[in-house]
Order: structure tokens, then sequence, then C-alpha cells
């Protein structure tokens, strides 16, 4: 009888001992780091907790794409009558109407709920107090890692480098279009010098950023699998406990309602 007592005072004091462990985690996000994050919120396209998403759309959006439209709309050239016309380019709207908002949009939604699934492994025990400067350490290092000025200035000399290679390995125009005309890979229209150097390179570094996203989440969880986690094989979710985390998969593939919770269930 004099036992049960003991149980309930190291439960209480764990949970304490968790709160206060919560309150000292780094706030875990893939998300608000790096220097391009740095650039939008001096330019105030995004705040502390990616606010004006909105803005930030539009902007991208337009730098990508508006600039197609409008210079060819006054190319005067000859033989521009001739040309595939860029409104009726579809590939290229989806990409730059379609794809690329998703994609902007889509850091939104992983930083609400991968936040979540980070917290829930201290928060239902999982991580052991023994282990938590450890699962702190996983944390700092993920962040990093994020954070890292040459990495991201190494996506762009990437991009640039193989992307006007993959150019160059372009079979060459056989008819005019809104951005060439025949005659070689580099006859571009002034709207083609844009798509080539300026909106293509902004929707593959996006892209890029986020596979390096990608990179730094599955090393976060491969650090956590090497920690004595507190795993119970008879759990309800039938995942030793762990079901939260194959929800995390959402995050990155599924849209976000307003209504949903933030932390899975």
């Amino acid at each position: 009888m004099a036992a049960r007592p003991n149980i309930s005072a190291g439960a209480s004091r764990q949970t304490i001992t968790g709160l206060n462990v919560l309150r000292e985690l780094p706030d875990f996000s893939l998300v608000l780091g790096g220097p391009i994050f740095q650039l939008f919120r001096r330019s105030h396209l995004v705040g502390d907790s990616l606010e004006f998403l909105y803005r930030r759309l539009l902007v991208i959006t337009l730098v990508a794409w508006l600039p197609l439209l409008l210079l060819t709309i006054f190319d005067t050239s000859a033989g521009n009558l001739g040309r595939l016309s860029f409104v009726h380019d579809v590939e290229v709207h989806v990409r730059f109407l379609i794809a690329l908002p998703v994609l902007i949009a889509a850091e939104l939604i992983v930083h609400w709920r991968i936040r979540a699934v980070v917290r829930n492994f201290v928060e239902r025990r999982i991580v052991l107090t023994g282990d938590l400067p450890r699962f702190q350490s996983a944390i700092e290092s993920a962040l990093r890692l994020r954070n890292l000025v040459p990495v991201e200035l190494g996506l762009v000399l990437f991009v640039y480098v193989c992307g006007l290679w993959l150019w160059q390995g372009r079979v060459p125009l056989e008819t005019s279009t809104w951005y060439g005309t025949p005659g070689g890979r580099w006859h571009l229209t002034a709207a083609g010098l844009w798509y080539l150097f300026i909106s293509i390179p902004i929707l593959q570094f996006v892209l890029l950023r986020w596979y390096l996203r990608l990179f730094i989440w599955f090393r976060f969880l491969w650090q956590v699998s090497r920690l004595n986690l507190h795993l119970v094989p008879t759990h309800p979710d039938r995942c030793a406990g762990l079901a939260f985390l194959g929800k995390s998969a959402y995050a990155f593939g599924r849209s976000y309602s307003r209504k949903e919770p933030c932390s899975p269930a």
C-alpha cells in the first residue's frame, strides 16, 4: 500500500520534469531559418512564424511569371506572329501558377505539423530523461544544418550550373516560340532570357530546398532512433507508441485544413 503514493509522486515529478524540458527544447522547424528566410524577413515577406503567406505567394509568383507575359506582349521582333504563344504554353503556367505556389504554401503546413511531432517524443515520454540531452543535441544539429549559409549558396550554384548544362543538352528549336527562335539553343528572346536565368532557377531552388529539408528531417529521425527510446510493444496504436510518427508524412503530402488539429492523434 505504501508503494502507491511513491509511484504517484514519481509520476508527478516526471510530468513536471517533462514540462520543464519542453520549455527548454529549441523550437524545431524545418522552415524558420537559413539566409533566404532572413532575406524575406528583412523584405517583410515573412514574419517570425511564417506570417504574410499571401504576400509571399504573390511576390514570388509574379517575379517568376509576370515578366514572361509582359516581355512576350511587348516583343516586336520579326517573326513574332508565327511563334508558339506564351498564353497557350500550359506547361509554363502549371509550373509557375500552380506548382510554385503549392511548394511555397506547403512551408506553413510543414512548420505547424512537424513541430508537434517532435514535441510528442517528450510529451509521450518516448525519449527517456537520461537521453534528453542527446535528443536536444539532435534538434540543435538539425537547426544548424538548416541555417548553414554555404548550404543554400551551394543550392543556388547547383541550380545555375546544372540548369545551364541541361539547357545546353536540349534539342535546338525547329520553330519559333515565345522564348526562342531557330538557329540554336541560345537564340533566346527577352522573355526567354528571363525564363532561363530567373524563372526556372527560382522554381528549381524552391524544389531543391524541399529535398534538403527532407534530408534534414530523415537525418534527425535517424539520430533519434539511436537513442534508448521507451517503446511499448503492447501499445494500443500497434506501433509501440510511434504511430504519431508515421502520420508525420501527412505534413509533406496532405493538404491542410484550419479545422484540423495541428498535432497528429
